[in-house]
C-alpha cells in the first residue's frame, strides 16, 4: 500500500483469496483484481487531493469502477441467455411430468409466457434489459457507464431476452423449433457448455503494476523501484491510467513522446498541482528547460517493456503488436545530435576540479569545502573523485566501500568491488570485480586511509557519507558533486561524476590495454570479458592486472600537490600502513 494512501484507505495491505487451485483461473482473476485495486487507489488519490474529507469508496465499490468492455457485455448477455434457457427448459419439463394435469399446466404456462413475450417485445422491454444488464455486469464487478457501452448492453440483453422467450413459447406450444432469430445466440442451448468469459481487459495502470510485481522483478533495488514508480505516474498521466491497455495505439504513444520531450525535469516538484500533460504545457510557457532526452528515452523504453511483457504473458492482446516498440530510436538520435551525452572530462576540467580548495586547503570538507583555509581533510569527498578517476569506480561503488574491501593479494593492494555487506549494491553482475590500486592513489595516501580506518575500528571506508532515502550512498553525494562542479566552473552539458568512468576507459584505450582486460577492470559486460574472464580472475593474474593499471596516465594532470610530502602529518602517517591480506 502506498504510504500516502494509507490514511485514506485505512489499510496497510490488501489481501484477496482467488478461491481456486487453478493457475490459469488465478491468473485471470489476478489481473481483474489489479484493475480493482488500481481503481481504489485512483479514488483515494482524488480524495487526498481534496483534503481527504470526502467519504471513500469501499473495495467492493472500487471493483465496480473496473469498466466493462464490449466483449464483457456480449459474454454477460450470452451467459444470461444460457442460464435462462436452462431455467425455462426445466420449467417446461416439470410441467409435463404431472399425471393428468400436464396439459392444463402447460396451457397455463404458455399463456404466461405469451404475456412475457409481449412485454419483452413491447416498449418496456428495453427498460427491463437495462436493469438486467446492470445487475449481471455488477455481479462480475464491472461498471456500465452511460453512452455507447450502455446502449450496447441494453441492445444485447434485450436481444437475449427476446430470443429466450420466443424459443420458450415455441417449445410450450408444441411447435417445431425455428432457426435462431439472433445469430449471437445460435450456438447457445440449455445443454451447451457455459460461454467462456473473455480475457480480462486490463487498464494501463494495472498492466504496469502487474509488470512491476512479476517474480523476475522481485529483487529490484529500491532506487529502481522508485524510478519505475515515477515512470508509472507520468505515463498514466499522459496516456490515462484507467485506459484499457489493449486500446492504446502507436499514435497515442507518439503523442506521449512529444509531451515527454517538453516535460521538465522534476516536474512533480516544479508543478505539484498539475498532471504531466499540463506540466509540459506550463514548462513551455515558462521557458523551463525540458528533461534530458535520455530520460525521455528511459520512459519510452519502460513503456515498451511493459507492453512486451503483457503480450508475452498474454495479459493483453494487441492486433498491431507493441505500440511503443522502437520509439526510443528517435530520442537517442536527439541525444546524439544535441551533444548532451555523458562524456569524459577534458584535461583542463580535471585540473580545475583538483585545484579547488577541497584539494589544496579549505576551511573544512563540510560547508566550507570551497572556502580557502589551512585544513586538508581527506575523507569521502576528497577520495571518491580520485577513485572514479584512477579505479573507474561508479559513484555508489566508491561511496559504499568498506575497510575489508581493500586487501593485499600476492603483494598487490586490491580494491574489491562487491556487495557482501548490508547496504552494498552492485549495478550488474559484471560489476563485481577486483581492481589493483593505482600507483598514483598509493602516492596520494589511499592505503594510509585504509590503515587508519582499520585501526580506529570503522567498518566503512567513508563512514561520514550518508545514504539516501532509498539506501544508496550515491544519491546525496551526486547532488553535492553537482554543486562542486559548478563552483569549479565545470558546467558543460554531459559532464557528471560518471564522466570519471568515461575518462578511465579512454585512458585505458590510449594505454593499449585490451578490451577484455578493460572490461574486467571497469566491470563492463562483454562477450570478450566472458570468454577470457577466467584468465584474469584469480591467483597470480592480479599482478597482470596491476601492470595494466599502472599504465593508465592522465596527460597534463599534475596531482603532486596531493602527495603527503607536502603535508608532514600525512607523510608521517603514510609510513605506517597495514593492510589485510588474502
Amino acid at each position: 500500500m502506498p504510504d500516502d494512501l494509507r490514511p485514506i484507505i485505512k489499510k496497510r495491505e490488501i489481501w484477496v483469496s482467488y478461491g481456486t487451485d487453478s493457475f490459469a483461473a488465478a491468473k485471470q482473476r489476478h489481473h481483474r483484481e489489479m484493475a480493482v485495486v488500481d481503481a481504489l487507489f485512483a479514488d483515494a488519490r482524488k480524495r487526498l487531493a481534496a483534503g481527504g474529507e470526502s467519504p471513500g469508496i469501499t473495495r467492493k465499490e472500487a471493483a465496480r469502477l473496473a469498466q466493462a468492455t464490449v466483449d464483457d457485455i456480449h459474454h454477460a448477455a450470452r451467459a444470461w441467455f444460457h442460464d435462462e434457457e436452462k431455467r425455462l427448459l426445466e420449467r417446461w419439463r416439470a410441467a409435463g411430468s404431472h399425471d393428468g394435469g400436464a396439459a392444463l399446466e402447460r396451457e397455463e404456462g404458455l399463456h404466461a409466457l405469451q404475456d412475457d413475450q409481449a412485454a419483452v417485445h413491447g416498449p418496456g422491454g428495453e427498460e427491463w434489459a437495462a436493469e438486467e444488464a446492470r445487475r449481471a455486469l455488477a455481479a462480475r464487478n464491472l461498471a456500465l457507464p452511460p453512452g455507447a457501452l450502455f446502449a450496447e448492453a441494453v441492445e444485447a440483453f434485450h436481444a437475449a431476452a427476446k430470443e429466450a422467450v420466443d424459443r420458450a413459447v415455441q417449445r410450450w406450444a408444441g411447435l417445431p423449433p425455428e432457426p435462431p432469430r439472433d445469430g449471437r445466440f445460435a450456438d447457445v442451448t440449455a445443454g451447451s457448455p457455459a460461454p467462456t468469459p473473455p480475457p480480462p481487459a486490463v487498464t494501463l495502470g494495472a498492466l504496469i503494476d502487474a509488470y512491476m510485481a512479476a517474480p523476475e522483478r522481485a529483487r529490484l533495488a529500491p532506487k529502481t523501484k522508485a524510478k519505475y514508480s515515477g515512470f508509472r505516474r507520468v505515463l498514466c498521466d499522459l496516456l490515462g491510467g484507467e485506459t484499457r491497455a489493449a486500446t492504446i495505439t502507436r499514435e497515442d504513444c507518439r503523442r506521449a513522446q512529444a509531451l515527454l520531450l517538453a516535460l521538465p525535469a522534476n516536474a512533480a516538484q516544479r508543478y505539484p498541482d498539475l498532471e504531466a500533460k499540463r506540466a509540459a504545457e506550463a514548462a513551455q510557457r515558462d521557458g523551463v528547460r525540458p528533461m534530458h532526452p535520455k530520460t525521455v528515452g528511459n520512459h519510452l523504453d519502460f513503456l515498451a517493456s511493459v507492453f512486451k511483457w503483457g503480450l508475452k504473458e498474454r495479459v493483453i492482446r494487441m492486433a498491431d503488436g507493441n505500440p511503443a516498440e522502437g520509439l526510443n530510436i528517435a530520442t537517442v538520435k536527439t541525444v546524439t545530435a544535441s551533444g548532451e551525452k555523458r562524456r569524459p572530462f577534458a584535461p583542463a576540467e580535471l585540473t580545475a576540479i583538483f585545484a579547488r580548495p577541497l584539494f589544496t586547503g579549505c576551511k573544512d570538507d563540510d560547508n566550507g569545502y570551497d572556502t580557502p583555509g589551512p585544513n586538508r581533510p581527506r575523507r569521502g569527498r576528497f577520495w571518491v573523485p580520485l577513485l572514479g578517476l584512477f579505479a573507474g569506480l561508479r559513484l555508489n561503488e566508491a561511496c559504499q566501500l568498506r575497510v575489508e574491501d581493500v586487501r593485499e593479494v600476492d603483494g598487490v593492494p586490491v580494491i574489491y568491488v562487491r556487495a557482501e555487506a548490508d547496504g552494498q549494491r552492485l549495478k550488474t553482475q559484471a560489476a563485481e570485480r577486483r581492481v589493483p590500486v593505482h600507483p598514483e592513489l598509493v602516492r596520494i595516501g589511499f592505503l594510509h586511509l585504509v590503515s587508519r580506518q582499520r585501526a580506529t575500528g570503522h567498518d566503512r571506508l567513508f563512514p561520514e557519507l550518508p545514504a539516501g532515502k532509498l539506501g544508496n550512498y550515491s544519491d546525496p553525494f551526486s547532488k553535492w558533486f553537482g554543486r562542486f562542479l559548478e563552483k569549479a566552473g565545470v558546467t558543460a552539458r554531459g559532464v557528471v561524476f560518471h564522466s570519471f568512468r568515461h575518462t578511465f576507459r579512454d585512458r585505458m584505450t590510449e594505454a593499449g590495454i585490451p578490451d577484455s582486460v578493460a572490461d574486467l577492470l571497469g566491470g563492463w559486460s562483454s562477450a570478450s570479458s566472458k570468454s577470457e574472464g577466467s584468465r584474469y580472475g584469480e591467483g597470480g593474474s592480479i599482478r597482470f592486472l596491476a601492470e595494466h593499471v599502472a599504465r593508465i596516465v592522465h596527460p597534463g594532470l599534475d596531482l603532486s600537490h596531493l602527495y603527503p610530502s607536502r603535508d608532514p602529518e600525512a607523510a608521517a602517517a603514510q609510513a605506517k600502513v597495514t593492510l589485510g591480506s588474502v
